[in-house]
């Protein structure tokens, strides 16, 4: 009998004996599995996503505002993609939303939040951090199409140590789902009582926007 393509047993029953030595390296390896194999959906669904971006960002004057707009547009991956992400590791893995600094052809050294979302020269984004259960983590690239990364799932050094300057700020899996959902509201409070929208509640109905579309895409598939 076979156990995950590496072991075999005489029997049943020395197969059942051994399972306590061998199961942590079977979760292990099923695991990375399940985590791989969400390459090829998140690739493919990021470059949809991508396809639903607008050509550009409105006209502001107000050097501030124009990047608190794209600081907001930047959540919209983690928020559209938490449900579909969520689907597909099937809790294998733990996640954690990573802020980080991507390597530019300027090398500016590592900023601070404040200091990198502000910095027109600094491209930052979202990404999610698998754990899984042997402790290996593996970076899910959820915007991987747009700045030319040919994967979406790699083992996170690896990703590291191609793609960033470092790491900027880490969060629990759903925490920009909790804001969003706080900020939409406000947005749609603002738009009740004066009967107008500033450019950051522009940024909050774009998210729900993407997130409505994810979803869609989510269900129909």
């Amino acid at each position: 009998m076979g156990n995950v393509e590496i072991t075999y047993y005489c029997g049943r029953d020395c197969q059942t004996a051994h399972w306590a030595e061998h199961k942590s390296e079977c979760k292990a390896k099923n695991a990375r599995k399940v985590v791989f194999r969400t390459d090829d959906l998140l690739y493919l669904c990021s470059a949809a996503f991508l396809l639903r971006l607008p050509g550009g960002v409105p006209s502001i004057t107000d050097y501030e505002k124009h990047r608190a707009f794209l600081f907001l547009a930047n959540m919209a991956s983690p928020v559209a993609m938490h449900e579909m992400l969520r689907s597909a590791l099937q809790d294998t893995a733990i996640c954690e939303e990573v802020a980080v600094q991507l390597k530019g052809p300027l090398n500016t050294g590592l900023l601070n939040m404040q200091e990198a979302c502000l910095n027109p020269l600094v491209a930052t984004c979202i990404v999610q951090r698998a754990r899984i259960c042997d402790d290996s983590t593996f970076a899910l690239d959820i915007i991987a199409p747009h700045y030319g990364h040919s994967l979406a799932v790699l083992p996170w050094q690896e990703f590291a140590d191609k793609n960033i300057v470092g790491v900027l700020e880490i969060a629990e899996f759903g925490h920009h789902i909790r804001h969003f959902e706080a900020g939409f509201e406000v947005a749609l409070m603002h738009v009740r009582e004066d009967g107008d929208m500033d450019i950051e509640g522009e940024a909050w109905l774009l998210i729900g926007d993407r997130r409505a579309f994810t979803k869609m895409a989510l269900k129909a598939g």
